[in-house]
């Protein structure tokens, strides 16, 4: 089979039935699966799947981990290439499934990225698609810079001859996608970012979790990248996470306070 389709859910029956019938609208040239990995769900998650056509799997484990659930999800899958999807995504142009199996052309091409369609700028990155490569970074400065070219679970496509040989990392709370890409571009693979992909959520984080999230990324920043962010960005994401917290609640200062020294922990450990 040329493509499967790969959507990670849990407890997101409506999200899940918009992502679906999205895809509905496609039109691609090759057959594909969708596949529905299901994260031991307690609404009717599996029924919204099934009513779709979808082929679906259960993960019953209890340890979370995007890697995890990744792993799982694509060992179930039959297809040449996966494209990963979450279940609150919108695929906005109806040739999105085939513009992101193109780059695969080239054999080298390991991972290819997706546009998430968030402003002008971003929209346009599509008229220059771009081959990365190991050697696009050479400082660790690179990595952060360049972050937005890096494969990104939520939507984007991998080869499974390639995920066969380099899985995703279990262990990392977050930013798995990114250490997947890291690994791939130093097995002397490239990744593509650009093709005609476009996507956009249909949840959106509140304050609270995103500042959350950015707390975590500076935790994975030492082991994705070889060490912990440096200079403004570091100090920027630490007092906008503590103050955020203690915005949103008086009780959260005392975690805020704990966040910033495992964050300080990481940013100065000395390998």
């Amino acid at each position: 089979m040329r493509l499967s389709i790969l959507i990670r859910n849990y407890n997101e029956a409506k999200n899940l039935e918009k992502t679906l019938t999205l895809l509905q609208k496609q039109r691609v040239s090759f057959p594909y699966e969708i596949v529905v990995s299901d994260n031991n769900s307690t609404d009717n998650s599996v029924a919204v799947a099934q009513s779709f056509g979808c082929r679906v799997v259960h993960n019953t484990t209890k340890v979370f981990s995007y890697g995890q659930l990744l792993n799982f999800g694509i060992e179930k899958c039959q297809g040449e290439f996966v494209l990963l999807l979450s279940a609150h995504i919108a695929l906005l142009n109806n040739d999105a499934i085939e513009n992101i199996i193109l780059p695969f052309a080239d054999e080298k091409v390991g991972c290819v990225c997706s546009i998430a369609a968030t402003n002008t700028n971003m929209v346009l990155l599509a008229t220059n698609p771009q081959t990365i490569t190991i050697a696009d970074f050479t400082h660790i400065s690179d990595w952060k810079k360049k972050e937005i070219y890096l494969f990104a679970a939520p939507c984007g496509a991998i080869r499974k001859s390639v995920w066969e040989k380099i899985k995703f990392d279990e262990s990392l709370e977050i930013m798995e996608d990114r250490h997947w890409n890291r690994s791939l571009l130093e097995a002397g693979l490239s990744s593509v970012f650009g093709a005609s992909c476009y996507y956009l959520y249909f949840i959106l984080r509140r304050p609270g979790a995103n500042y959350k999230r950015a707390y975590l990324e500076s935790l994975a920043m030492y082991r994705v990248f070889g060490k912990a962010e440096t200079g403004d960005d570091f100090y920027y994401r630490s007092v906008k996470t503590i103050f955020s917290l203690a915005y949103h609640s008086v009780k959260n200062i005392p975690l805020g306070l704990y966040n910033l020294l495992k964050i300080y922990a990481i940013r100065f450990k000395k390998r």
